[in-house]
């Protein structure tokens, strides 16, 4: 098993980010994974893709310019597993399903009925409710309409609804809503939002840990601060891939290797499981 932090930019990875898009940052892993072969003799073998959340965006992405290169020496793909992927349009699918996500587990969230009923009325103005009832339903009724406009007055839910969670839980935890205080850690840091013990040391960031795994001497850390997308001359673009639900992408992956997994936690409040079946 081989785990490979990228893009460049975040964890040990070395170089400054140069990536315009998804397909720029598959060809870099390409080049690595090649060299990565070569150097320890596996050409040949069958290549297995894995990631979560943000992975899950470069993963279809990675395997489908795996499998454009006919090349099963060095790119032989035979299955990918996301878990819980930022496979759309993230701001589109979180404000639509963050109100019938939040009614689910309100029981925990712990939210009163006149902030409930206002976010919901809010959302019923801004076609959130309707847009839910009819689009993500199977058979799904044809392609679904241009979802609702985000910036009109009052239709940032999910904002109203994070901000009243944190005053009734400090602690709320979007990636695990079941989550109190104190927060939760471990070795390998908070990596949600850095709450750390004074004491605490990230494991990663230990000399000794460095030295045995053969590290460079770096202050590690999960998620870059830097853009990692900065595009040529370090322009400071962003990603300018299409979102995976519009370009054919992950359809094409899903359909020439016949063994993809797509998982969601059910827990996870910033991407619900709910948005990803709507995308798929």
């Amino acid at each position: 098993m081989l785990y490979v932090e990228q893009p460049v930019g975040v964890g040990f990875s070395q170089g400054t980010p140069d990536s315009t898009d998804e397909i720029s940052l598959a060809k870099e892993f390409m080049g690595f994974y090649k060299h990565f072969a070569k150097t320890f003799e596996t050409q040949g073998y069958e290549v297995y893709l894995a990631g979560e959340s943000c992975a899950g965006r470069y993963i279809p992405y990675v395997a489908k310019q795996m499998l454009d290169a006919n090349d099963t020496t060095y790119f032989n793909v035979s299955g990918i597993m996301i878990y819980s992927p930022a496979l759309g349009d993230s701001n589109i699918e979180y404000e639509l399903t963050v109100i019938p996500h939040t009614k689910y587990f309100n029981n925990v969230i712990g939210l009163n009925d006149t902030l409930m009923n206002a976010v919901s009325t809010n959302a019923d103005a801004c076609n959130y409710t309707s847009y839910m009832d009819t689009c993500p339903t199977f058979p799904t009724p044809g392609q679904f309409p241009p979802s609702p406009d985000l910036n009109a007055p009052s239709c940032d839910v999910a904002d109203d609804v994070y901000n009243a969670a944190i005053l009734v839980n400090p602690c709320f935890d979007a990636y695990h809503v079941t989550d109190g205080c104190p927060f939760a850690w471990s070795v390998v840091g908070d990596l949600a939002y850095g709450a750390n013990p004074p004491s605490a040391q990230v494991w990663f960031n230990r000399s000794d840990v460095q030295a045995a795994i053969n590290a460079p001497s770096t202050s590690w850390v999960e998620c870059a601060s830097e853009n990692v997308f900065p595009g040529p001359n370090g322009n400071n673009t962003s990603d300018r891939s299409h979102a995976l639900a519009n370009n054919g992408v992950l359809q094409s992956v899903i359909e020439l290797i016949n063994n993809t997994i797509i998982g969601n936690g059910l827990l996870d409040w910033l991407v619900p499981a709910n948005a990803t079946l709507m995308v798929l």
